[in-house]
């Protein structure tokens, strides 16, 4: 398929006659699935902020348990809270296709 078809960002560039005609008949640059391209890798983009943004956190409170600063139950609930949501986000990044 790749000697026919390639991606360009949200763009699907046909290669040779098989590549201009399975564009055409697929209809892979309409406006609707170009548009359907730019969603999901905004989705990916946001997503992958908020996975930098967890692993701030998680960095964050290891540093806040190792100085015992009194209220290590509070932390240790907190990091339990955040490495759950960092899980969910690895898994919803490994559905988009995001990561391996």
């Amino acid at each position: 398929m790749f000697d026919h078809l390639r991606y360009r960002s949200v763009r699907v560039e046909p290669r040779g006659p098989a590549g201009n005609q399975a564009e055409k008949i697929l209809m892979l640059n309409d406006d609707e699935s170009v548009n359907y391209r730019e969603l999901i890798l905004g989705l990916i983009a946001l997503v992958e902020e908020k996975q930098r943004q967890l692993e701030q956190t998680m960095r964050r409170i290891d540093g806040l348990l190792r100085s015992s600063t009194g209220n290590e139950d509070q932390l240790r609930n907190k990091k339990r809270e955040t490495e759950t949501a960092y899980t969910t986000i690895l898994q919803h990044l490994s559905m988009l296709g995001a990561v391996d």
